[in-house]
């Protein structure tokens, strides 16, 4: 009975193919309403910062509903199960899709230790909205456009600023206490048979 539960989650595992293997990162332009009605259901190993550009949405991470509207900044942790829809006519949303693993340099060193290997494993709990609001909004949109206009435009040595940038993101998440211990064992534990439960 187990395994045939957990079949389905793998089931909804995305793979994201990045263009290049040693250079992790997407960027997608999504614009939901008559062509694309909604975003299906599916998880990835993957961090995720979307910036709504306009419209308004609803979008579940794990299992919670998150009203977003022009301006907002949705973050998906790793792992996390992710689904979403336009509210009234649309929502046109540019997304940040980057496995961390880009961002350390091996598993001995103290920043994989300390910060990006935990994120991986799900051990810290982000926020799952920045918007006009929170003190850190600005600074997170600015990293934010000058990664996907770097990553578009594609200069020399473009990677290193979107790595410092990446870092600078994470870094003023954590600093503005933002980014918190995660739930314990046992709360994973109801976390995992609830969305079990619901698939």
């Amino acid at each position: 009975m187990e395994a045939f539960m957990e079949k389905p989650l793998a089931q909804l595992e995305e793979h994201i193919n990045h263009k290049r293997i040693d250079f992790p990162i997407n960027i997608y332009y999504t614009h939901f309403g008559k062509i694309i009605k909604d975003l299906y259901l599916h998880w990835h190993k993957e961090f995720e910062i979307t910036y709504v550009i306009s419209g308004e949405g609803i979008f579940y991470t794990d299992l919670r509903p998150i009203y977003v509207k022009k301006g907002d900044i949705m973050i998906i942790p790793p792992l996390s199960l992710h689904s979403g829809k336009p509210l009234k006519d649309f929502c046109e949303c540019k997304t940040l899709v980057f496995s961390l693993d880009f961002l350390k340099r091996s598993s001995a060193d103290s920043i994989s230790m300390k910060y990006i290997n935990p994120v991986n494993e799900g051990q810290y709990k982000f926020p799952l909205l920045i918007d006009k609001k929170n003190d850190i909004y600005k600074s997170i949109l600015e990293s934010f456009k000058t990664i996907t206009a770097t990553y578009e435009k594609q200069d020399f040595a473009f990677e290193l600023l979107i790595k410092s940038e990446l870092i600078k993101m994470i870094y003023n998440m954590f600093n503005s206490k933002l980014v918190e211990l995660n739930i314990s064992e046992n709360d994973l534990e109801k976390k995992s048979e609830k969305i079990k439960s619901i698939i």
